[in-house]
Order: structure tokens, then C-alpha cells, then sequence
């Protein structure tokens, strides 16, 4: 191919500031993310090519085909294996599903517009062969992206020493005291944490903390065990002591690994491999010394927003091997899923957020739910609770003198959860077309909740949107408060849906595709006297049914 039809990949800001500082000689710019497209508008001459040009829905669907032909053959491979914890397991499934997705994503994203100029290492190099390109631009996107999900290093020096000195003296205070083993500050966690002190004053609750080695966190440790001591402070964060790892975890993950036949992932296996060994190698690091603290404490129960990996799971497996009872409350999203390729996905989401082998019971908080966890695991006690623990307060409703919408959606980066999530340009493409509609509508404006997240930021937002005055970006304050003026909630995917629902609230589903609908709902616009909980959104007739919304629920 002549050097004029070389495509640059860009996926972060900063790749797209160096492409235009270096000026490389390429034929078209390939942003792949709105991150880097922003610092590309008004600063190019070149062609700058559209992602959902060449991954749209089918891509969703190869994505989901080729993940599911993949852990069909290496789950069991996993859940077989003896030298394995159930933590570590379960750590497994969970990590490698949202790493596969990402590897086979990326490949169907570039795989049309080669040959490829990639920012690898800081550094241009082009690449001829798509195996080439998608391992370089797989592994450079890793580097920032798996920060988030990577373990803390192992540390079995002398240092801790010290901190097990201060676990006896904490495990000697707690001997014959009542405890409830709960999982850190997440989501509705410091209501419930409020809640069983209120209920039971004399309960201690421990959170398992993963170790810190610093003289200052030392330090305050130890405070807190003499605020434990004297204060009687009834909330310990208890320190796990990681242990040697087993040299065997990285053969028994790459034995497994390489039965996998499939071009794609070969591409990418020598970089998955590795994370997915450091990561379960912590996991069992901190099985036993949990254990232990599991058999010294009299523990009540477990309390836990996830059990999909690392300390979490390692906390569930304990008590199962106490008999501890371990409850689960679901934080995620609970959908109802009526075709095979939403169902496939909702399931390895709901795997350690709504049902899980490590619980003994999960807190059902939808309708929907239930009928999943049924599905998924029918022998798993399952214990009803409304309204939704998470996310749930009453609210004021505000009479609004103009017509009030909130758009509140998660996108997942690197399409992590395919198919039932947009991906981060479908996510602004959504909004695009909102944005468009509501500009034709008298009386009305659009809240957008929005979170600081990679791919897309705020500031990158502001610039693709055709913001107006009736527009407003949201990045603080709670949902729920914005609910309380709200007259419409719009998502694609989301818990925030199940939340507008329990306040009252009509939703309309809308995005950037139209291939899944987080619930059955009506196309057709409403009237006072025929009117729906949820509306399916079509870009074809937005304004209208928008329109047609607003005035059937203003009362």
C-alpha cells in the first residue's frame, strides 16, 4: 500500500497531542476514543475517521460470539483445577470476561484501516500486519487502563511484622465480642454501616483492608487500635497479611490459556497473561491469613456489595469454610433479559453482584432481579427488599416551571461489558441526538450527569456537544436530589433507570444503538389517559415522543 493511506491510531489526549506536534506522514487520523478526537477538530486537514464506522452492532455481537466460544472452553479448565482457591476462581472469570472483551474489540476496531501508525512506547512505529498492530495497541492501552484494576505488590518481608503484633493485641480485644465482617465504603455501604450500629450498639464491624507499607499508614493503624481499645470504637479496619505465592499459579493459568484456539487472543495472550497472574497470585496470598482471622473472630456475618474478585471473594470464601453466612447485596445493574445474546452478557455481570458460589444468600431489590437470580442460581436463598438499599432516599419532588430531563448513563471503556453498555463514542452519539431534539422543544431543558471517566471527559464532552442554554452538564451533587425535579429519566443502561422507577418517574431508554433495551417498554407516544412506566426512544421521531412524554406526566 502507498504511505498515503497509512492510518494513525490515536486513543488517549495525549496520543492525539503528539501526532500533532510530530506530524508523522499518514493518509487519515483514526481517533478512537472522543478523547482524542476533541484535540483533533479544527487542528487536521486529514480524513479523521469515525469508530462507529466500523464497529457498530455486529461488532457487539463477534465480540460477545467470540468471548463466549472462548470461556467455554477455559472455565472449566478453571473451576477444575485443585491447586486453585475459590477466590482466586472467581477472581478468574470476573477479570478475564472484561479482558477479552477488550482484546477482541480492539482487533474488530482497527482491523479495516491498515496499514497502522501506533504510538507505542512513545515512539511511531507502523505496522503492516493486523497481529502486529493489535498486540502493540492492545498492550500500550493496558498500561493505563489495568491501573485501575491491579493488585497491590505481594510483600512477605519482615515489615510485617509489626502489623501482626498489632492483629493480636485487636484479635484479643474482639475475643467473645459479636462481629459482622463487611465489605469498604462503596455505594450504600455507610447507611447499612449506620443502620447495624443503631441496631445491635454492642457489634463490632470489621472491614478487611489490603496491606500498606508506610510509616505513616503504620502509624495511624496503630491509633486506631488504641482508639479500638480505649474509645471502644465499634468500626476496625482490619489489615490482611498477604503470604508467599504460589509458583505454580503462572503455569497453571498459561496450561489453561493455551488451550485456547483462537487467532485473536493469541495476539494478546504473552500481555493477559501476566496481569491475570499477579492478579490471582494476591488473591491467594491473602486466603490464609483471612482464614485465620475468620476462626479467631465470633463472626455474625458477611456483608457485601460484590463478591466478583480479590478481597471481597477471598472474605466470602473464608466464611463459607466457617460457616459463616455471607450475604450479598447486589450494587449493579439488574436488567430484564429476554434474548440469548443479552442474557449471556447480563450473566457475567451478574456473577458476584447478584448471584454468586461464595453467598449464602443475595438481597433481591427488583422484580427483574429475582427472575435472573432464579435463572442463575435457583438454589441460593434469595431475600426481597424494597425500595433499593443503593442509591435510595426519599426525595423531594419540585414542581418545575419548565419541563425538567435527566440523562444519566454509564459507558464502559474499551467495551469492557459489550453489547448491553455503549461504548464511549456510541455514549456521545446518544447525546448528540438528544441534544439535537431537545433544542427543537419548547419549555424544556436536559440535566446531564456526567463522571470524570477515560475515554471521555468533561471537557471532551462540552466540545462535541451543540450545547445551548437549555443544556447543563451535572458533575456533583446526587441524582436523586436532580430526580426530585425531574419529569423523564433517559439512559441506555444503568441502575440510575431502576432508582427513577422507585421514585416514581417515567424513563425513556436511548443511545447510541438501539440493539438492547434494559426493559420492555412502549414506541408509541402517550396520552394522559395511556401512559407507561418506560418508553423505547427512537432517533427517527425523538422530539415527538419527547414531546409527547413530558405532557402525558406533568401531573
Amino acid at each position: 500500500m502507498s504511505e498515503e493511506l497509512l492510518t494513525v491510531v490515536l486513543y488517549t489526549k495525549n496520543d492525539a497531542l503528539k501526532f500533532l506536534r510530530d506530524k508523522p506522514h499518514v493518509g487519515r487520523v483514526y481517533p478512537l476514543t472522543p478523547d482524542a478526537r476533541v484535540e483533533l477538530i479544527g487542528n487536521t486537514d486529514l480524513p479523521i475517521l469515525d469508530p462507529l464506522d466500523y464497529f457498530n452492532d455486529y461488532g457487539h455481537l463477534r465480540v460477545v460470539a467470540r468471548v463466549k466460544r472462548v470461556e467455554t472452553i477455559l472455565y472449566p479448565l478453571i473451576y477444575n483445577e485443585k491447586d486453585l482457591s475459590d477466590a482466586a476462581k472467581v477472581t478468574f472469570r470476573s477479570m478475564f470476561h472484561m479482558l477479552a472483551c477488550e482484546a477482541f474489540y480492539i482487533f474488530y476496531l482497527i482491523r479495516e484501516v491498515g496499514p497502522w501508525l501506533i504510538n507505542y512506547g512513545n515512539s511511531w512505529y507502523r505496522c503492516d500486519e493486523l497481529t502486529v498492530a493489535h498486540k502493540m495497541l492492545f498492550s500500550e492501552i493496558s498500561k493505563g487502563r489495568w491501573g485501575l484494576f491491579s493488585p497491590p505488590k505481594i510483600r512477605t518481608s519482615l515489615i510485617q511484622g509489626p502489623y501482626r503484633f498489632l492483629n493480636r493485641i485487636i484479635l484479643g480485644f474482639l475475643n467473645g465480642k459479636q462481629c459482622i465482617w463487611i465489605t469498604e465504603n462503596n455505594y450504600g455501604m455507610p447507611e447499612l454501616k449506620k443502620h447495624l450500629r443503631k441496631n445491635d450498639p454492642s457489634v463490632y464491624l470489621l472491614i478487611l483492608s489490603p496491606l500498606k507499607i508506610s510509616k505513616r499508614f503504620f502509624y495511624r493503624y496503630f491509633m486506631r487500635m488504641l482508639k479500638i481499645i480505649f474509645k471502644k470504637e465499634k468500626e476496625i479496619g482490619i489489615m490482611i497479611l498477604p503470604s508467599s505465592v504460589n509458583p505454580q499459579i503462572l503455569g497453571i493459568l498459561n496450561n489453561a490459556l493455551n488451550e485456547i484456539r483462537d487467532s485473536i487472543f493469541d495476539d494478546v495472550k504473552e500481555v493477559i497473561s501476566p496481569f491475570l497472574a499477579s492478579t490471582i497470585g494476591y488473591t491467594e496470598s491473602l486466603t490464609a491469613y483471612t482464614n485465620y482471622y475468620f476462626e479467631k473472630v465470633t463472626s455474625i456475618c458477611y456483608i457485601t456489595d460484590h463478591l466478583r474478585w480479590m478481597e471481597a471473594a477471598v472474605c466470602g470464601e473464608a466464611a463459607k469454610k466457617n460457616n459463616v453466612r455471607s450475604i450479598l447485596i447486589a450494587q449493579g445493574t439488574n436488567p430484564y433479559c429476554t434474548d440469548a445474546v443479552s442474557w449471556y452478557v447480563y450473566q457475567a455481570l451478574a456473577h458476584g453482584l447478584l448471584v454468586s458460589s461464595l453467598a449464602d444468600e443475595t438481597v433481591i431489590q427488583t422484580p427483574s432481579s429475582k427472575v435472573a437470580a432464579i435463572k442463575l442460581m435457583p438454589g441460593l436463598k434469595r431475600r426481597q427488599f424494597q425500595p433499593i438499599m443503593f442509591g435510595y432516599k426519599k426525595i423531594k419532588k419540585a414542581k418545575n416551571k419548565i419541563r425538567t430531563i435527566i440523562h444519566a448513563g454509564t459507558y464502559k471503556p474499551i467495551a469492557g461489558r459489550p453489547w448491553m453498555y455503549e461504548t464511549s463514542n456510541e455514549f456521545v452519539y446518544g447525546l448528540q441526538q438528544l441534544v439535537m431534539a431537545i433544542n427543537t422543544l419548547e419549555n424544556t431543558r436536559m440535566i446531564i450527569r456526567i463522571r470524570e471517566a477515560s475515554e471521555c471527559s468533561v471537557s471532551s464532552l462540552k466540545k462535541l456537544l451543540p450545547i445551548t442554554g437549555n443544556i447543563e452538564l451535572s458533575t456533583s451533587g446526587d441524582l436523586l436530589d436532580d430526580l426530585g425535579c425531574a419529569d423523564l429519566l433517559i439512559s441506555f443502561s444503568s441502575t440510575t433507570i431502576d432508582e427513577a422507577l422507585y421514585v416514581r418517574k417515567p424513563v425513556g431508554l436511548f443511545g447510541g444503538s438501539m440493539r438492547y433495551r434494559y426493559y420492555p417498554g412502549s414506541s408509541i407516544p402517550p396520552t394522559v389517559n395511556e401512559r407507561h412506566a418506560v418508553y423505547h426512544l427512537q432517533k427517527e421521531n425523538l422530539s415527538t415522543m419527547l414531546n409527547a412524554i413530558l405532557d402525558a406526566h406533568k401531573n
